[in-house]
Protein backbone atom coordinates (compact mmCIF):
# COMPACT_ATOMS: atom_id res chain seq x y z
CA UNK A 1 0.00 0.00 0.00
CA UNK A 2 2.77 2.30 0.62
CA UNK A 3 4.86 1.35 -1.89
CA UNK A 4 1.22 2.35 -4.47
CA UNK A 5 1.10 5.94 -2.94
CA UNK A 6 5.04 6.58 -3.01
CA UNK A 7 4.64 5.98 -7.11
CA UNK A 8 1.45 7.71 -7.46
CA UNK A 9 2.64 10.67 -5.73
CA UNK A 10 6.21 10.35 -7.52
CA UNK A 11 4.10 10.76 -10.81
CA UNK A 12 2.10 13.47 -10.03
CA UNK A 13 5.09 15.56 -8.81
CA UNK A 14 7.16 14.38 -11.75
CA UNK A 15 4.59 15.63 -14.53
CA UNK A 16 4.14 18.95 -12.58
CA UNK A 17 7.90 19.67 -12.26
CA UNK A 18 8.16 18.63 -16.24
CA UNK A 19 5.63 21.12 -17.23
CA UNK A 20 8.84 23.69 -18.33
CA UNK A 21 6.36 26.18 -20.08
CA UNK A 22 5.10 29.13 -18.79
CA UNK A 23 2.10 31.14 -20.02
CA UNK A 24 1.27 34.50 -21.15
CA UNK A 25 -2.07 35.70 -22.42
CA UNK A 26 -2.28 36.54 -26.27
CA UNK A 27 -3.97 39.69 -25.77
CA UNK A 28 -3.22 43.60 -26.26
CA UNK A 29 -6.99 44.66 -24.67
CA UNK A 30 -6.11 47.85 -22.83
CA UNK A 31 -2.76 48.38 -23.69
CA UNK A 32 -1.70 50.22 -27.53
CA UNK A 33 -3.90 49.29 -30.27
CA UNK A 34 -3.13 48.38 -33.84
CA UNK A 35 -3.64 50.86 -36.28
CA UNK A 36 -3.43 51.53 -39.88
CA UNK A 37 -1.46 53.36 -42.08
CA UNK A 38 -0.26 55.50 -39.49
CA UNK A 39 -0.55 56.21 -35.40
CA UNK A 40 -3.56 58.74 -36.42
CA UNK A 41 -5.03 56.15 -39.15
CA UNK A 42 -8.31 54.00 -38.49
CA UNK A 43 -8.12 51.17 -35.82
CA UNK A 44 -7.50 47.66 -37.19
CA UNK A 45 -10.55 45.50 -37.61
CA UNK A 46 -10.89 41.56 -38.78
CA UNK A 47 -8.76 42.03 -42.04
CA UNK A 48 -5.78 42.85 -40.08
CA UNK A 49 -3.74 39.79 -38.48
CA UNK A 50 -1.14 39.52 -35.85
CA UNK A 51 1.59 37.14 -34.90
CA UNK A 52 3.19 37.24 -31.67
CA UNK A 53 7.11 36.22 -30.72
CA UNK A 54 8.47 35.35 -27.82
CA UNK A 55 12.05 34.32 -26.19
CA UNK A 56 14.46 34.47 -23.54
CA UNK A 57 16.14 37.57 -24.97
CA UNK A 58 14.91 40.44 -27.36
CA UNK A 59 17.40 39.37 -30.06
CA UNK A 60 16.01 35.75 -29.63
CA UNK A 61 12.40 36.09 -30.83
CA UNK A 62 9.98 33.45 -32.42
CA UNK A 63 6.60 32.67 -33.09
CA UNK A 64 4.55 31.57 -30.15
CA UNK A 65 0.87 30.67 -30.61
CA UNK A 66 -1.49 30.66 -33.70
CA UNK A 67 -1.42 33.84 -35.96
CA UNK A 68 -5.11 35.85 -35.38
CA UNK A 69 -7.14 38.56 -37.08
CA UNK A 70 -8.19 41.33 -34.71
CA UNK A 71 -11.15 41.87 -33.21
CA UNK A 72 -14.34 44.01 -33.89
CA UNK A 73 -16.36 45.73 -31.09
CA UNK A 74 -19.97 45.54 -32.00
CA UNK A 75 -18.97 45.48 -36.03
CA UNK A 76 -16.52 48.50 -35.46
CA UNK A 77 -12.74 48.18 -35.60
CA UNK A 78 -10.95 48.08 -32.20
CA UNK A 79 -7.54 47.78 -32.99
CA UNK A 80 -7.01 44.64 -30.38
CA UNK A 81 -6.29 41.19 -30.57
CA UNK A 82 -7.72 38.59 -27.85
CA UNK A 83 -6.90 34.93 -28.59
CA UNK A 84 -6.40 33.24 -24.89
CA UNK A 85 -3.45 31.80 -23.26
CA UNK A 86 -0.50 29.73 -24.60
CA UNK A 87 2.59 28.03 -23.70
CA UNK A 88 6.01 29.99 -24.22
CA UNK A 89 7.91 27.12 -25.31
CA UNK A 90 11.46 26.44 -23.16
CA UNK A 91 10.69 29.40 -20.37
CA UNK A 92 9.43 27.86 -17.60
CA UNK A 93 6.87 29.96 -15.66
CA UNK A 94 8.43 32.54 -12.77
CA UNK A 95 10.46 33.48 -15.80
CA UNK A 96 11.16 36.71 -18.05
CA UNK A 97 10.22 36.07 -21.35
CA UNK A 98 10.30 38.80 -24.14
CA UNK A 99 7.39 39.49 -26.27
CA UNK A 100 7.03 41.66 -29.88
CA UNK A 101 3.51 41.42 -32.39
CA UNK A 102 3.81 41.43 -36.02
CA UNK A 103 1.14 42.59 -37.92
CA UNK A 104 0.04 42.79 -41.81
CA UNK A 105 -2.90 43.07 -44.05
CA UNK A 106 -4.45 39.57 -44.36
CA UNK A 107 -6.84 40.61 -47.09
CA UNK A 108 -3.21 41.12 -49.37
CA UNK A 109 -0.89 38.20 -47.61
CA UNK A 110 -2.91 35.71 -46.50
CA UNK A 111 -3.40 34.70 -42.92
CA UNK A 112 0.46 32.94 -42.67
CA UNK A 113 3.09 34.95 -41.30
CA UNK A 114 5.55 33.11 -43.74
CA UNK A 115 3.70 34.55 -47.17
CA UNK A 116 4.02 38.34 -45.64
CA UNK A 117 7.67 40.61 -47.67
CA UNK A 118 9.02 42.28 -44.64
CA UNK A 119 8.78 45.51 -45.61
CA UNK A 120 4.74 44.60 -44.93
CA UNK A 121 4.72 44.03 -41.11
CA UNK A 122 4.12 46.86 -38.83
CA UNK A 123 5.38 45.56 -35.05
CA UNK A 124 5.10 46.95 -31.37
CA UNK A 125 7.98 47.65 -29.30
CA UNK A 126 9.65 44.27 -27.48
CA UNK A 127 8.62 44.39 -23.95
CA UNK A 128 8.96 41.95 -20.93
CA UNK A 129 6.93 40.07 -18.96
CA UNK A 130 6.99 37.45 -16.28
CA UNK A 131 5.27 34.19 -17.26
CA UNK A 132 2.66 32.48 -15.40
CA UNK A 133 2.19 28.91 -14.43
CA UNK A 134 -0.24 26.53 -13.87
CA UNK A 135 -1.20 27.25 -9.92
CA UNK A 136 0.44 30.44 -9.32
CA UNK A 137 -0.68 33.83 -10.76
CA UNK A 138 -2.96 34.49 -13.65
CA UNK A 139 -1.16 34.90 -16.92
CA UNK A 140 -0.59 38.65 -17.57
CA UNK A 141 -0.42 40.04 -21.16
CA UNK A 142 2.62 41.47 -23.11
CA UNK A 143 2.08 45.70 -21.74
CA UNK A 144 2.72 46.84 -24.96
CA UNK A 145 3.48 50.77 -25.26
CA UNK A 146 4.23 51.31 -28.59
CA UNK A 147 1.14 50.45 -31.47
CA UNK A 148 1.92 48.29 -34.19
CA UNK A 149 0.95 50.25 -37.59
CA UNK A 150 -0.03 48.16 -40.90
CA UNK A 151 1.73 49.85 -43.97
CA UNK A 152 -0.10 50.77 -46.37
CA UNK A 153 1.30 49.52 -49.86
CA UNK A 154 2.31 52.56 -52.05
CA UNK A 155 1.46 52.38 -55.46
CA UNK A 156 4.10 50.85 -58.26
CA UNK A 157 6.06 52.57 -60.64
CA UNK A 158 3.69 51.56 -63.40
CA UNK A 159 0.68 52.39 -61.57
CA UNK A 160 1.75 56.24 -61.08
CA UNK A 161 3.17 56.06 -65.02
CA UNK A 162 -0.72 55.18 -66.05
CA UNK A 163 -2.41 57.14 -64.09
CA UNK A 164 -0.13 60.69 -65.34
CA UNK A 165 -0.63 59.23 -68.81
CA UNK A 166 -4.25 59.27 -68.71
CA UNK A 167 -4.29 62.94 -67.29
CA UNK A 168 -1.98 63.88 -70.24
CA UNK A 169 -4.11 62.34 -72.51
CA UNK A 170 -7.35 63.84 -70.54
CA UNK A 171 -5.62 67.20 -70.87
CA UNK A 172 -4.69 66.42 -74.66
CA UNK A 173 -8.49 65.44 -75.57
CA UNK A 174 -9.57 68.72 -73.08
CA UNK A 175 -7.61 71.72 -75.14
CA UNK A 176 -8.48 69.97 -78.57
CA UNK A 177 -12.01 70.09 -78.22
CA UNK A 178 -11.84 73.65 -76.55
CA UNK A 179 -9.32 74.60 -78.61
CA UNK A 180 -11.48 75.80 -81.35
CA UNK A 181 -14.02 77.64 -79.76
CA UNK A 182 -11.83 79.51 -77.85
CA UNK A 183 -9.67 80.83 -81.33
CA UNK A 184 -13.16 81.62 -82.72
CA UNK A 185 -14.41 83.34 -79.53
CA UNK A 186 -11.54 85.64 -79.27
CA UNK A 187 -11.79 86.36 -83.00
CA UNK A 188 -15.33 87.66 -82.52
CA UNK A 189 -14.07 90.15 -79.98
CA UNK A 190 -11.60 91.62 -81.84
CA UNK A 191 -13.48 92.02 -84.71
Amino acid sequence: MQRTILIAATAVLMSLNGRSQGLFNYSTLGYAPTHIGSIDGPLAGTSIWAQMLAGPTPAALAPVGPSVHHIDTFGVPAGFVNAGVYPVPGIPDGQTAFFEMLVWDGTRWGTALSGVPGDQLGMTDVVPLVLAGLFGFPAGSPPFMRSAIVPVPEPTTLAIGLVAAAGILLRWAVRRRLGPRSRSMALRREG
